[in-house]
């Protein structure tokens, strides 16, 4: 089993330096098994991601570190370095705040990718509106989305989805 991205084999937790991937988070988070993790609440992850929307920024991305995905980017390295360059990487796992306590690593707050995804829909929805695609699952689950979607958030369009057929791995195509 390999190791995880600055891991050298060994678990550590220490504030999260300036300087690499991912530095739009790096005031709010910590360091620790080899990522820096977001240490806030949902609600500053919202506010931040709802001011980038604003703003017209560039296109960012969130992943979730749980105790599942760390273990399968020890053995992928493409998934521990989309893990690493990713602009949010939030504790969306038990196991992840128990770490911290366990290594002192100040990530106190569970944030998973739900609370993140229904905050930032119900603030788009609340000012006014926006456009959003969904990607992945099937097509029976993304139509239960689409109709939660105009039921929840009337003021959000569903801009539209896709339901890809499973695979192991994808080409860049």
């Amino acid at each position: 089993m390999a190791s995880g991205p600055h891991l050298g084999g060994h678990l550590e937790a220490r504030p999260r330096r300036a300087g690499g991937a991912g530095d739009a988070m790096t005031s709010d988070c910590n360091f620790m098994l080899g990522y820096g993790i977001f240490a806030g609440d949902a609600r500053r992850c919202v506010a931040t991601i709802a001011s980038w929307i604003a703003a017209g920024d560039h296109p960012r991305w969130l992943a979730c570190l749980n105790p599942h995905s760390w273990v399968e980017a020890r053995q992928r390295p493409e998934f521990a370095r989309a893990l690493v360059e990713a602009d949010w990487l939030v504790p969306d796992g038990a196991g992840v705040t128990l770490a911290s306590r366990i290594l002192h690593a100040g990530i106190d707050r569970r944030v998973t990718g739900a609370d993140v995804f229904e905050g930032l829909s119900r603030r788009l929805d609340e000012a006014g509106g926006a456009r959003v695609f969904f990607l992945g699952g099937t097509e029976e689950t993304l139509a239960l989305i689409r109709a939660r979607y105009q039921r929840e958030f009337p003021r959000l369009v569903v801009a539209g989805s896709h339901a890809p057929p499973f695979r192991e791995s994808f080409t860049d195509a």
